[in-house]
């Protein structure tokens, strides 16, 4: 029978010979504390309690001791995480690249099937779903720099600088480099933004040149989505040329608008909104002038003049003689200080000037007075 000690036991740094720690069974020691020992007599394994579990300390013997596998031979072996194939061999293959199966088997990888070799192939490949590769497509796989450029100048509306501006309605692109483009001579690749051209659909696109020797021929410039003709709104900028560098143009009502620089508002006509310049005092009283526009102040001392018709019956008044008043709101002059008034008498289809008394009231009235009543045509200047 076990006898129980209640205390610690200081040996003195003797040992303890021929001494067999606790066997169980299959079972684990009740309530066991920090450095506790025990043997399981069935899993023969002995266990040391640590950190809150029994953790195995008996050392394996010989037949079943793992060796580290070299590059020597095959005789060792590694633990793989999933696979029947747990062997180490010496890598003897000339690929250089491997691969893991699902199943945890490592083989050479194929050129082509596994991976592309950098001097041959599809420039990009992809992940085919089944652990090989097959060729990527562009545009449906990758997108290259130009087909992400044309989607965003595209739904920006943005197309990319032009170089040139070509602005001639007598005369078409050049096909030669000895004929310049606004003072530039045109070399290979420079893109031109066709704002006029004498040849039927060549305006309003952008050419992009090939030259070849002396040579030009153009190429369309197509927007993102492979139309000739921008979308409406679109957004250009000049970067070159004596007249037009600098500029940034836009596409709206099926032609190119200047909107920058001095030129980015239009000028104003009868359909068109837009800057204008006023006219001078001589210039309103020339009527010649069809672009710029009058002001009051230009106006000032013109001649103003009103024209209008009477009968013979409810425009006179009085029993004789008769008058005729034209008020100040009707002839619209206002306050008039020089007056000529010409009174004529309608004659069949004619008029022809009769004798008048005219008076002009302080109020702007204007009085005409005639011995008999009579149809006729009255024009007041002032």
């Amino acid at each position: 029978m076990a006898k129980k000690v209640l205390v610690a036991l200081d040996m003195q740094r003797n040992e303890i010979q021929n001494a067999v720690v606790q066997n169980l069974a299959g079972t684990t020691p009740a309530t066991p504390v920090e450095g506790q020992i025990y043997n399981d007599s069935t899993a023969h394994k002995a266990y040391i309690y640590e950190n809150g579990a029994f953790v195995e300390i008996t050392a394996q013997g010989t037949a079943n001791a793992v060796t580290r596998a070299s590059a020597a031979g095959a005789s060792g072996e590694i633990i793989l995480s999933a696979g029947a194939d747990r062997s180490a061999a010496s890598y003897s293959g000339s690929a250089g690249i491997v691969k893991i199966s699902a199943s945890g088997v490592v083989s050479i990888a194929a050129a082509g099937t596994d991976f592309v070799a950098a001097t041959s192939g599809t420039a990009i490949q992809k992940a085919n779903g089944s652990g090989g590769l097959t060729a990527a497509t562009t545009d449906v796989d990758f997108a290259t720099p130009a087909y992400v450029d044309a989607r965003v100048y595209d739904a920006l509306t943005y197309r990319p600088p032009v170089d040139l501006a070509f602005n001639d309605a007598g005369n078409s692109l050049p096909l030669v480099t000895s004929t310049q483009i606004d003072g530039v001579t045109v070399t290979n690749n420079m893109r031109v933004l066709v704002l006029d051209s004498a040849t039927a659909g060549e305006d309003k696109k952008i050419y992009k040149a090939t030259v070849v020797a002396t040579d030009i021929t153009w190429a369309v410039q197509q927007d993102g989505s492979g139309a000739d003709l921008p979308k409406d709104g679109a957004t250009t900028w000049i970067n070159g040329g004596t007249i037009y560098a600098d500029l940034r143009y836009s596409y709206t009502g099926s032609t190119w608008i200047q909107t920058s620089g001095s030129g980015s508002i239009p000028d104003a006509s009868t359909t068109v909104k837009g800057k204008v310049e006023l006219a001078t005092q001589a210039e309103s009283q020339a009527r010649t002038d069809t672009v710029r526009a009058c002001t009051p102040a230009s106006l000032a001392d013109f001649p103003r003049k009103f024209t209008a018709t009477f009968n013979n019956t409810s425009d006179w008044a009085g029993a004789g003689p008769y008058t005729v008043t034209i008020a100040a709101a009707t002839h619209g002059l206002g306050a008039i200080t020089t007056l000529t008034v010409s009174v004529s008498e309608l004659n069949g289809s004619d008029y022809d000037v009769v004798d008048t008394d005219i008076k002009v009231l302080s109020t702007g009235n204007v009085v005409i007075t005639a011995s008999a009543k009579f149809t006729g045509q009255y024009v007041i200047i002032g």
